[in-house]
């Protein structure tokens, strides 16, 4: 059996599987038959985002719910233009977007730096 060493192979693996996973909890909350009317599926949808892109996930979810609210009381409701699941998507694009800046930018830089101030240390 071969053992793969290669840290991108790896990289680029998990990249693959989270995004998969993030379009199908997309796909699967734009095909559900209650999808229109919110309620459990866009609680469904929210938290399996939410496992997905914790911590940070939380936030652009918060962001962009407060950002909708605010819209709805200027008197301007996107989804009524755009169709019903524009806040979903955009929400949805919001946290996958912090999702993979935090997972796949982020925290790889901070890991790096970590091992080189213990390299520091140790010499």
């Amino acid at each position: 059996m071969m053992v793969i060493k290669n840290s991108k192979f790896y990289y680029w693996g998990l990249l693959a599987i989270w995004f998969v996973l993030c379009i199908y909890v997309l796909v699967s909350f734009l095909f559900h038959p209650s999808a229109q009317s919110g309620g459990e599926v866009s609680l469904k949808f929210h938290l399996e985002m939410l496992v997905l892109t914790f911590p940070l996930g939380y936030l652009a979810g918060l962001v962009m719910g407060l950002l909708f609210n605010l819209i709805a009381k200027v008197g301007l409701e996107p989804s009524i233009i755009f169709g019903p699941h524009f806040n979903i998507l955009i929400t949805w694009v919001a946290m996958i977007i912090i999702g993979f800046l935090q997972w796949f930018i982020w925290v790889p830089k901070l890991w790096l730096w970590i091992k080189s101030k213990r390299k520091e240390k140790v010499v």
